[in-house]
């Protein structure tokens, strides 16, 4: 259980810190437009 626990937080965090790299990419993408 421990194991499984762990797996499914690392694999969250790897969904978080992909949604923070797109959000970030669209944040710069929309700085160089202006």
């Amino acid at each position: 259980d421990k194991m499984d626990e762990h797996i499914f937080f690392d694999k969250r965090a790897e969904q978080l810190s992909v949604a923070d790299f797109i959000a970030l990419t669209q944040h710069l993408s929309l700085l160089t437009q202006v």
